[in-house]
């Protein structure tokens, strides 16, 4: 059997087509296929990228190779990768007679596979696949690759389905719409923007995403902070201040706090909240939100002592709260809490006030 026969059996059921047709053609491709040619796409991701002469890119979920031949006849150097061994065998065929620098692996495309192939790479195209991912690995290990891509100076061209096709009951599964797929892509990069699209796959539009999304935050002492996935952070401090910390989060449940998922010796795991509240970012109903923290705050009996600017973070308009190392409940001696906590924002006759606290730091940060 001829790698031209097997195309079209892959491992998914649904996520190719008739055995013997390809998932895509091109230009010059001269066997059937289920979507038509790739040359529009190209030409609307080309008329957003300029010209790829010398840049390194990356198809994720490449079948045959259109995207990759079509970017390397116009200067790019390419590599492709599928699970699909009959598409890779005439991907590389064409490469080869075409004497294009692409090469083509066949591989399945999980999260490591993702994290080493992304390094190094300008371009990255993932388009259509990733519903597949998704229904395969789970939303976790979704969100996680789009969080790898964008840790990097790589510009993303980006599409997927909203409900259609064989994979549509993973996203309706994890409620996956047009509108939550721009503000994920959102949450990985600076700059998205939605390119529009094309032919064969109108209900799946193409975005392009560039600059890595930084997130800050501020360690205190010995703590050590990091992000460790697109919604999760790790925080290494005293084994005291992680006791504080978890028995907060495991009273809080809030949109404005961090949900604990783990703690033990002194790690505790939470959620990501966001990046660094500032005065550009301030949504407009602020006070209504610092009442609902405080509302939050007094039904789960807790102070958190320490308020101040570089503990409010902002994540899709919605304004959180953490660092509670210093947490606890009402009424605690407070004798052996550090002298100098939140010096700056504490109400003029001295002790602890939340409310004070939080107003007075909004302010800081440039609510009016």
């Amino acid at each position: 059997m001829s790698a031209r026969e097997g195309l079209g059996r892959v491992r998914y059921a649904g996520s190719n087509t008739a055995r013997g047709k390809s998932y895509h053609s091109f230009d010059g491709y001269d066997g059937p296929s289920h979507r038509g040619s790739v040359q529009p796409r190209v030409e609307l991701i080309l008329g957003a990228m300029g010209k790829p002469l010398r840049r390194h890119g990356l198809d994720l979920g490449c079948s045959i190779g259109g995207f990759c031949l079509c970017l390397a006849h116009r200067g790019a150097i390419m590599t492709g990768i599928d699970y699909d061994h009959q598409a890779i065998a005439v991907a590389t065929e064409y490469a080869d007679n075409l004497e294009l620098p692409c090469e083509f692996h066949c591989l399945d495309i999980t999260l490591d596979v993702i994290r080493k192939a992304v390094v190094g790479q300008d371009i990255v195209i993932w388009l259509s696949q990733w519903m597949w991912f998704v229904k395969q690995h789970g939303l976790e290990d979704g969100l996680d690759a789009l969080f790898e891509i964008g840790k990097r100076p790589t510009t993303l061209f980006f599409s997927t389905s909203f409900g259609d096709g064989q994979a549509g009951d993973a996203m309706r599964l994890h409620g996956i719409t047009e509108e939550r797929m721009q503000t994920i892509l959102s949450d990985c990069f600076e700059h998205v923007r939605r390119l529009g699209t094309a032919d064969n796959w109108k209900y799946r539009p193409i975005y392009r995403c560039r600059g890595s999304r930084r997130w800050e935050y501020v360690g205190q002492g010995n703590n050590e902070i990091r992000r460790r996935g697109y919604d999760r952070i790790e925080k290494r401090q005293p084994a005291e201040n992680v006791e504080r910390e978890a028995r907060a989060l495991g009273i809080l449940c809030s949109p404005h706090f961090p949900r604990l998922l783990s703690a033990h010796g002194t790690m505790v795991e939470m959620t990501y909240c966001g990046n660094r509240l500032r005065a550009a970012t301030m949504p407009q109903d602020w006070r209504q939100q610092a009442e609902e923290i405080l509302h939050a705050l007094r039904a789960a009996g807790l102070e958190h002592r320490d308020i101040q600017p570089r503990n409010l973070l902002v994540r899709q308009g919605v304004i959180g709260l953490c660092d509670f190392s210093w947490s606890g409940p009402v009424g605690e001696d407070l004798a052996k809490m550090p002298g100098g906590l939140n010096r700056l924002h504490r109400p003029p006759e001295g002790g602890v006030d939340d409310r004070y606290s939080l107003y007075t730091s909004l302010t800081a940060l440039g609510a009016k």
